[in-house]
């Protein structure tokens, strides 16, 4: 079973050559932004950031979920930039660990919503979003799916 802790700087050689998809373009966005995410001067620069790894006991990082913090005090929003689950790993409970994580620390965080884009095609993930009980607006190519945070 996968651990999901905060990414940290010992893991940025991992994540740059992390697999994530089948595309080549996701992989691209997920290595640039945690690229981004583990430099000190956008660490500095915008503490909202944050990213979360699903590490196996050997050490392997499985899963990314990189998120963001926006909004007022108020009103905070968590924003999931992109979840990806390498190839071999998948089916194996990792996007639910993540996904239940960064849920997790949105509500520490006090963010009222959690909100992530899932493309229409991608059932498993809107599955999963469902089955921890957001919901989704029909768009043209994605859905937007939001999960109200408990207070």
């Amino acid at each position: 079973m996968a651990i999901c802790r905060d990414a940290c700087s010992a893991d940025s050689v991992a994540l740059r050559r992390f697999p994530c998809a089948h595309e080549p373009a996701w992989e691209r966005v997920v290595r640039d932004l945690v690229r981004k995410e583990l430099s000190r001067d956008v660490a500095r620069s915008n503490p909202e950031y944050r990213t979360i790894v699903a590490e196996l006991p050997d050490g392997a990082i499985a899963g990314v979920l990189a998120w963001i913090i926006i909004g007022e005090p108020d009103a905070r929003i968590a924003d999931g930039l992109v979840i990806a689950v390498s190839t071999s790993a998948r089916r194996l409970g990792i996007g639910r660990a993540l996904l239940e994580k960064f849920l997790m620390d949105a509500t520490s965080a006090r963010c009222d919503v959690a909100i992530a884009q899932v493309h229409r095609s991608n059932a498993p993930m809107l599955a999963l979003w469902k089955s921890l009980g957001a919901f989704s607006e029909p768009d043209d190519d994605v859905r937007f799916v939001r999960q109200v945070m408990p207070l």
